[in-house]
């Protein structure tokens, strides 16, 4: 029998651990990607407050200030531009005369110191004037006579001053001129003047006869017969134009009163 001999050797595994650095590198930022899908809508928010009444416009230049119901609806007719209250005067010409369009004869007519005659006066457009004046027929020394133009108020009455255009030599004849440099939006004015001076006599003027036409521009409390009112006045305008309140007399003949646009 043979002798078997079994060598045992022992081995030692080593394992080496060597640590590892990792480094990460950031790049610039990439493309954007594809738009996404819309969200789905938020709820609806909580109503807001009612917002204070408004303003209602009418067709220019008329306008309107309270409340947005029908019923409580009010206009100002001193601020309506009665457009075609003249259908025969369409449009202002630069450089051309006009006058009070309510038709009347012309004739000369003599006035009382001191008063001052005012006559509506309805303008279609926004204008500028350049020009107001007069004619003096038969002079009388030591005399003026005093242009001017009124607002109206709500009730067309004469109120408030727009132009003290100021005073022409009356104790000359001939044609009158003042140059003044007015705007005068669309709406209704009174234009008149007073005769005022030293002198005691009036001077003559050219005016408007009794007035002839079919409708009365000024109102009365009383059934007219033939004749008719047809201008406001006021006693003791001594000077500069004053601002009135409350309700005028009332005269038949008022001083041909005339303006140029610009």
């Amino acid at each position: 029998m043979s002798d078997n001999t079994l060598t045992v050797t022992e081995v030692v595994n080593s394992i080496t651990v060597t640590p590892v650095e990792n480094t990460v590198t950031v790049s610039a930022t990439g493309l954007q990607g594809p738009k996404g899908d819309t969200g789905a809508t938020g709820a609806t928010g909580a109503t807001g407050a009612t917002g204070s009444s408004g303003v209602i416009a009418v067709a220019a230049p008329i306008t309107n200030s309270g409340t947005s119901t029908s019923a409580n609806i009010g206009i100002d007719l001193a601020n309506i531009a009665l457009k075609y209250a003249s259908p025969w005067q369409v449009k202002y010409r630069s450089g051309y005369w006009y006058e009070t369009n309510v038709t009347s004869a012309i004739n000369t007519t003599s006035f009382t110191k001191s008063r001052l005659y005012l006559h509506p006066l309805f303008i279609q457009e926004s204008i500028i004037i350049d020009r107001v004046g007069v004619e003096v027929t038969a002079a009388t020394s030591s005399t003026t006579w005093r242009i001017g133009i009124y607002n109206a108020d709500s009730n067309g009455v004469p109120t408030t001053v727009v132009l003290d255009a100021g005073t022409v030599d009356t104790s000359s004849t001939g044609l009158k001129v003042i140059t003044v440099n007015q705007t005068l939006s669309a709406g209704v004015y009174y234009v008149g003047g007073v005769f005022q001076g030293a002198g005691s006599s009036s001077p003559t003027m050219r005016g408007y006869s009794t007035f002839s036409g079919n409708w009365s521009p000024v109102a009365t409390t009383t059934q007219a017969g033939v004749s008719k009112t047809s201008c406001f006045y006021r006693d003791s305008v001594t000077g500069a134009l004053p601002t009135f309140s409350g309700e005028l007399a009332l005269e038949v003949s008022p001083a041909r009163t005339q303006f140029r646009i610009a």
